[in-house]
């Protein structure tokens, strides 16, 4: 039984530019996290559509985020 050999791929983290979050009506928190935290972790910023119907989940987010220290823009 031969092991076959295997190659170490590198992938850099570097921001590359604006992240745009168009997000349901329907989990909106739980979508719109999911996309703020890859961007925040490779330091992009985030330009979030929350739903016409329940917009204020979003602002109450954006408020935590400017609480936890993160910079606006």
């Amino acid at each position: 039984m031969r092991l076959a050999s295997y190659k170490r791929i590198l992938v850099p983290k570097r921001p590359v530019g604006v992240v745009g979050a168009i997000t349901p009506w329907s989990f909106l928190s739980a979508v719109l996290e999911s996309k703020l935290a890859p961007a925040l972790a490779v330091g992009c910023s985030l330009v979030a559509k929350p739903a016409a119907r329940t917009p204020l989940s979003a602002l109450a987010l954006g408020v935590l985020v400017e609480r936890a220290g993160i910079p606006s823009g």
